[in-house]
């Protein structure tokens, strides 16, 4: 039972590339549109972005956990409440374009920060571990909904299939969050000891 829905999973990604490939690009812009905001934040802006990630040792597990649970389900949960309607596509855009663009700021405030060699090393020890799981995610449940809400027929019987969709993005979200609470603060310890 699980190796079918296994293939059913690599199936459905397999075949909806284009619906990817859209919404991938929706994000690198949202990242360029955030990267471009973080230019111009004032310098006191961005050390007030980058101040969780100047202390890793400080980080109370059990208080970033549900913090990055709620900002990797709350974009997902909208897109797939819009599933049910026929604006999904519009409203998927702005969930991707939104965690593009808070992604570009973060990485953005991070070079501005620690200048560009540092810099680059604290993003990805920092901020890319959850977005390495949680991009993929969001494109998942973006396929999913932009399926769903163009969907005509037999609306009951997929729904079933869309609510499996949703089982599969909490899962991701879930390993997302404890990626960030988990691997990030290593990570960060690791960049910051060797600095």
């Amino acid at each position: 039972m699980k190796v079918k829905g296994a293939v059913y999973v690599i199936k459905y990604n397999g075949t909806r590339f284009k619906i990817y490939l859209f919404f991938a690009v929706v994000l690198l812009a949202g990242v360029l549109i955030g990267a471009l905001v973080s230019g111009i934040l004032p310098v006191e802006k961005c050390e007030e972005i980058v101040l969780p990630i100047k202390n890793p040792g400080q980080k109370n597990h059990g208080f970033v956990f549900p913090g990055s649970f709620l900002r990797c389900i709350k974009p997902v949960l909208f897109m797939w409440v819009c599933g049910f309607s026929n604006i999904a596509v519009y409203c998927n855009m702005i969930a991707v374009l939104y965690k593009g663009g808070v992604l570009g700021v973060a990485i953005g405030a991070i070079l501005k920060a620690y200048g560009t060699g540092q810099g680059i090393l604290v993003s990805v020890c920092g901020v890319m571990p959850q977005y390495f799981v949680f991009i993929p995610v969001l494109m998942y449940v973006c396929t999913a909904t932009f399926e769903y809400s163009m969907s005509k027929q037999n609306r009951k019987r997929k729904l079933i299939n869309y609510v499996l969709h949703l089982v599969i993005a909490f899962m991701g979200c879930l390993f997302a969050a404890l990626t960030d609470t988990y691997v990030t603060s290593l990570l960060l310890r690791l960049c910051m000891n060797g600095e």
